[in-house]
């Protein structure tokens, strides 16, 4: 993605860039100069440039140039010419031909988004992410424009940030990354290779506290490549040379380690069928108040869904009960983001109209939750394997996290759900999985996303989360003082994650 204005960004990265035998690159142009910047990518580069007219295959070694006012979808090794339409308004078409590019090649795809004006971009960019692909973004000190770069940096959607004409390095890197870790081609990882991975992953739990050696190890491996690409490493070893040298990047491979986005109102089935959750939950009429649990909430945009969804039920029933929605994940990084409240139009482009202009205020760059929603959702640090979990829950709400984890995790998500809700909760999840789920909960009748538990025992499984906080001891310093080792200091320091609560559970 580039701006058609902004010919010095994009000459940087296609004087540096050419395709080969094996690649191409296909090029959105904002509207805006899109005449001139054509002109100067056919004059510059030596390779052939093609503009899409209606269908055409994608051919390694061209350039592909989406014309103006129009997107593409990608589709059988194919770029199909979409005009755009009334009914696109609320989503750019370069936020369609990112999410489209990232449906057709999941892993393999690279984004790239440079200068421009606008939010467009950033919603597609997640798409890449989720399929596990990479993003480049070009480092906003050297744009003309500057705000959708700077967007992208608050989002932490990227993998890399980089001048346009470091980019193709950044590629090479990232080849030689997924050559390394295995993540592309049909060679399963050697001995050597398994081993660095698992102790790459043993210094992250050693220093943070999650092991995710008991993680979908194919997605591991393709997370630690984009670290490696970023940092300069080419080998396993050499990355996990850093790694142990670096506890800066340790935090940085937990976070990429955890990435997981979120939608507002991401699957309508679950919303659909909420209307009759939320029918049997206020069944008898005397709900005092509603508590939701949203497991995995990433940066906010399901936990801000699930309030105003049921903010809008009790005001279509004239039901006066208190909302409160307990969002947890485990990235702090994620965490703080949901907590602003802000985000993109683009993001809001399934959020209906009516919703859209009663629970957001429009500010500069962004949309603002209202603080009617704000306030009835408290964001917190949790690990749900690990940590105490709540009680009394109503509703719990788990979107996908779950798919990252082994067998053994995804018993421990569901037996401890199961604890945490009411007899009479209910659980909202996309997809049921196969491991252990049906142990636990059984569909709830007339719905495709519900599930009621099972009426057997409530039991947790051993926690750990002590033994998970204790890495190396500090060596004893003199200047060290009484209040540093208080009670509350190392409360503060050691205890698991936790609210207060009053009698009734209700948070203080």
């Amino acid at each position: 993605g580039a701006s058609g204005t902004d010919a010095k960004s994009l000459s940087g990265f296609l004087e540096s860039f050419q395709p080969d035998s094996e690649k191409c690159v296909v090029v959105f142009i904002d509207a805006d100069g899109y005449e001139d910047a054509e002109t100067g990518v056919r004059d510059q580069l030596s390779t052939p440039v093609k503009e899409i007219i209606s269908t055409v295959d994608i051919r390694p070694g061209y350039v592909h140039l989406i014309p103006a006012n129009n997107t593409v979808v990608f589709a059988d090794g194919a770029l199909k010419l979409q005009r755009l339409t009334r009914g696109d308004a609320n989503r750019s078409a370069l936020d369609t031909c990112y999410a489209s590019f990232a449906e057709a090649y999941g892993p393999a795809a690279v984004g790239i988004l440079l200068s421009g004006t606008g939010g467009d971009g950033i919603s597609g960019l997640k798409r890449i992410k989720e399929k596990g692909g990479a993003v480049i973004i070009q480092r906003p000190d050297t744009a003309k424009y500057k705000a959708r770069l700077s967007d992208a940096l608050h989002d932490r959607i990227f993998d890399f940030i980089t001048p346009p004409s470091e980019i193709p390095r950044n590629l090479i890197s990232l080849e030689a990354a997924y050559e390394a870790c295995k993540t592309l081609g049909p060679a399963p990882p050697t001995p050597a290779e398994i081993g660095y991975v698992s102790q790459i992953l043993w210094l992250v739990f050693v220093r943070l506290g999650v092991d995710f050696r008991e993680y979908d190890q194919v997605t591991m491996r393709r997370r630690i490549a984009h670290r490696m690409a970023a940092t300069g490493n080419h080998t396993l070893a050499d990355y996990h040379a850093v790694l142990k040298a670096d506890p800066i990047e340790q935090e940085e491979l937990y976070d990429a380690l955890l990435a997981r986005q979120s939608y507002f109102f991401g699957d309508f089935r679950r919303f659909d069928d909420l209307i009759a959750g939320f029918s049997k939950l206020f069944n008898d009429g005397n709900k005092q108040t509603l508590r939701i649990w949203v497991i995995g909430c990433s940066t906010g945009q399901e936990a801000y869904s699930f309030a105003i969804a049921a903010r809008e039920y009790c005001k279509s029933h004239d039901i006066g009960c208190k909302v409160q929605v307990f969002a947890t994940d485990m990235s702090s990084t994620a965490v703080d983001v949901a907590r602003t409240g802000l985000y993109l139009s683009g993001e809001l482009a399934d959020v209906p109209k009516n919703l859209r202009e009663t629970y957001f205020t429009k500010k500069t760059r962004h949309y603002q939750i209202n603080n009617e929603i704000r306030e009835m959702c408290i964001f917190s640090t949790h690990d749900i394997v690990k940590d105490p979990p709540f009680s009394k829950i109503d509703l719990a709400a788990c979107s996908t996290f779950y798919q990252m984890m082994g067998k053994e995790l995804t018993e421990k998500v569901w037996r401890t759900i199961h604890y945490s809700l009411d007899l009479n909760g209910i659980l909202s999840i996309a997809d049921s999985p196969n491991t252990n789920f049906s142990e636990f909960f059984a569909k709830s009748a007339d719905t495709k996303t519900l599930y009621k538990p099972k009426n057997v025992a409530k039991t947790l499984s051993p926690r750990t989360e002590l033994l998970h906080r204790i890495g190396k001891l500090p060596v004893f310093d003199a200047s060290m003082t009484k209040k540093s080792s208080s009670p509350s200091s190392l409360f503060l320091s050691h205890a698991p994650a936790g609210v207060v609560i009053n009698a009734q559970g209700e948070i203080i």
